[in-house]
């Protein structure tokens, strides 16, 4: 049974908006987070500014993906893993060591979004046509930027808003 592709517009805008979202949670809703918590603004710059490296060292690892599974095996389990690890970021800030805690969790988060950003682009890549690449890389970028502005507009703003609701 052949299998049939679905449109670009079904899954592009979706899986742009899942790359920008970690990235943004990652590096700066964690500092704001941490900032709220009552955390030394030393400890919040020397802590979340390593947490970029994931998204540093991922072509070191990009070649070795493939190798063991699909693409779309890669993508659609990092979004699971960074659902979960967020949802466990979460759940552990209102324990008594939630800043080692957190700070593991964003870091699972970092390696399966730098994982998963990897993995997209090359669905996107092997999926579409030379032309469609061109046509919707506008679209890829808009939908990238929009992760990162609900990340650091809404979340952001739902962190505070729970800070002055629960303390």
């Amino acid at each position: 049974m052949p299998s049939t592709r679905r449109h670009l517009l079904t899954w592009v805008p979706s899986l742009y908006l899942a790359m920008g979202l970690p990235n943004v949670m990652v590096g700066v809703v964690a500092a704001i987070i941490y900032k709220n918590l009552g955390i030394a603004n030393e400890d919040i710059a020397l802590y979340t500014s390593q947490m970029y490296l994931p998204w540093v060292l991922k072509p070191l690892w990009a070649p070795l993906l493939e190798a063991y599974r699909s693409k779309r095996f890669w993508v659609i389990s990092m979004e699971f893993t960074m659902m979960a690890s967020l949802g466990l970021v979460a759940l552990c800030l209102p324990t008594e060591g939630f800043f080692k805690l957190s700070l593991a969790f964003f870091w699972i988060t970092g390696f399966a979004s730098a994982t998963q950003d990897t993995c997209a682009d090359g669905v996107f890549m092997t999926t579409a046509s030379k032309t469609d690449q061109a046509r919707y890389s506008g679209l890829q970028g808009m939908c990238w930027n929009l992760g990162a502005v609900i990340a650091s507009g809404l979340l952001v703003s739902l962190t505070g808003w729970l800070h002055n609701q629960q303390g």
